[in-house]
């Protein structure tokens, strides 16, 4: 892959190793999926001038600004490839009774994480190594579970031991909840919310167990194409880009080079 592509891969702002500063005004606009994507677009303007055209494939959070990215750069964005999320706004909508919570149980941290400060940073600053090592066991899938590079998981655990960090990835979730919501209905009002630009969707088994209907809800918000694929079997977790990377590579390499042909 990178004997063919220049792979940029930035840390989101706020999280890892990078840093952000909230807003102070208590909109959480510093840390919304638009302020970030534009920080993104800066990092290309820097590297590469301005104008450079460009892919984005994302996961989770990241997919969120992907996603973002298409709708507000649209003259930059070649296509975008969004990794295990259905749009936020929906995601909210679908914590509901209808399924006995069973997605709100299941995606609890949601609303958790977007709490007021300081409630999430003194609760899981308490005992941050146990949180995210929690949470990262219990979303991985069972092949792979207890298995991940040890270095790596011990890197993630470590960053969130700074209370910068874990403040940035709490706003990122508070701005979820906020900000990217007006956003995105504004999208719908405006018809904004259709990207032009081609969409590669990768979800797992279990993600598909949680939204039957991923297929449908891209295929009506990209114009220009949209495929869909399910990578990996029931023993893949959420972390899609390391437990089904054998799959979900080749995938992405396949469709970047159909869009750029």
């Amino acid at each position: 892959m990178l004997e063919s592509w220049d792979v940029v891969i930035p840390d989101l702002p706020g999280y890892g190793r990078s840093t952000k500063i909230p807003s102070g005004d208590g909109s959480h606009y510093e840390n919304s999926k638009r302020a970030i994507a534009a920080d993104c677009v800066a990092l290309i303007d820097k590297m590469y001038g301005a104008g450079q055209r460009f892919i984005v494939a994302g996961h989770d959070r990241g997919a969120r600004v992907a996603y973002r990215m298409a709708k507000d750069f649209r003259d930059r964005i070649l296509g975008i490839c969004l990794m295990e999320i259905i749009p936020t706004k929906l995601m909210f909508e679908r914590m509901n009774s209808s399924n006995d919570h069973q997605l709100t149980l299941n995606t609890y941290h949601w609303i958790f994480l977007a709490q007021p400060p300081n409630l999430p940073e003194t609760l899981i600053g308490a005992s941050s190594d146990y949180y995210f090592s929690h949470t990262i066991e219990s979303w991985t899938g069972p092949r792979y579970r207890g298995h991940l590079d040890p270095i790596a998981v011990a890197s993630w655990v470590e960053q969130y031991r700074n209370p910068a960090v874990l403040t940035g990835s709490l706003e990122d979730y508070r701005a979820g909840a906020s900000i990217d919501l007006e956003h995105d209905k504004l999208d719908e009002t405006s018809g904004n919310a259709v990207v032009d630009c081609p969409l590669l969707i990768l979800h797992t088994t279990k993600f598909l167990k949680q939204h039957k209907d991923v297929a449908e809800i891209w295929e009506s918000l990209g114009s220009k194409g949209v495929t869909v694929k399910q990578v990996g079997d029931d023993q893949v977790g959420h972390f899609l880009p390391i437990e089904a990377a054998a799959e979900a590579i080749p995938e992405l390499i396949s469709w970047m080079h159909e869009i750029v042909s």
